[in-house]
């Protein structure tokens, strides 16, 4: 299974957005450029989605939208199963029941500390990972099974953030 695990981009405040509930935070100007630039990267090294994930939140949505459309219209998908709070379960679940090639990547757009939790577990068999998970940071995930739990290697990442690969 290819994932692509990425955290939402760059989301206003509650406050700064002027709205009433967390899910409604935008991106800010900067988060949709970070977008854009993830959409590029994935464009460039050969890692466009066959389909993007999202949480059905706001900026997850946003940033889902904005990749999609610098790549070329790659179906975008919310799903509750990747609400805050998602685990290891819910997101190859979600990913299992929405593709069919094995072959062909599934963008999922999560939130924080969510992005960091299924890292740490998919590529360490830790509670967390060990670098800290920026908005927009993009992870290239080659899952599989080995002694009943999920697993990954990393194949490719990027932080729009700082413009490099982690």
């Amino acid at each position: 299974m290819k994932i692509l695990l990425m955290r939402h981009c760059l989301a206003a405040t509650v406050n700064e957005a002027g709205v009433s509930y967390d899910a409604e935070r935008p991106l800010t100007e900067e988060g949709e450029r970070h977008a854009e630039r993830v959409g590029i990267f994935l464009k460039k090294n050969g890692l466009c989605p066959a389909l993007i994930l999202c949480s059905p939140f706001l900026r997850a949505n946003k940033s889902g939208a904005i990749i999609s459309e610098t790549i070329g219209a790659v179906p975008l998908q919310p799903s509750t199963a990747i609400l805050p709070g998602a685990g290891v379960d819910d997101l190859l679940g979600v990913v299992s029941k929405n593709t069919s090639a094995e072959d062909d990547w599934t963008l999922v757009i999560a939130h924080e500390p969510d992005t960091s939790y299924l890292l740490g577990r998919l590529l360490l068999q830790e509670e967390s990972f060990p670098v800290k998970v920026l908005p927009g940071d993009i992870f290239a995930l080659d899952v599989y099974i080995q002694d009943e739990q999920a697993r990954a290697r990393l194949v490719s990442s990027f932080s729009p953030i700082n413009s490099a690969r982690i």
